[in-house]
């Protein structure tokens, strides 16, 4: 979750999000937080195999994308709260052909 996202949540569920000056005042947060607090990052790497010319790294493409699998998830584990975002790589593009191997 990006502090963005956390501040939002914060927002809507109760108030503004809590952001810590000193040491003492962020153990003063960590105190009050569940520790069994559930929450999981998995993080999943996709292969998207076709002939298509979709620039996958358009954002436009990237956010439909995004959707479609947010909902998917959604439907098979409507239990969970799921939280999907893109990883970048440091040239800026989330996905990259893949090189043909020589044999």
């Amino acid at each position: 979750m990006t502090w963005m996202d956390a501040r939002s949540y914060c927002r809507e569920r109760h108030t503004e999000l809590a952001i810590p000056r000193t040491l003492a005042e962020n153990e003063e947060i960590r105190a009050v937080i569940p520790a069994d607090l559930p929450f999981t990052k998995q993080v999943v790497k996709v292969k998207l195999v076709g002939n298509s010319a979709v620039d996958l790294n358009d954002p436009a493409v990237l956010e439909k994308l995004q959707e479609k699998l947010q909902q998917k998830l959604q439907e098979t584990n409507s239990a969970a709260e799921v939280k999907l975002s893109w990883k970048k790589h440091l040239d800026g593009t989330t996905f990259y052909k893949e090189k043909k191997e020589l044999k």
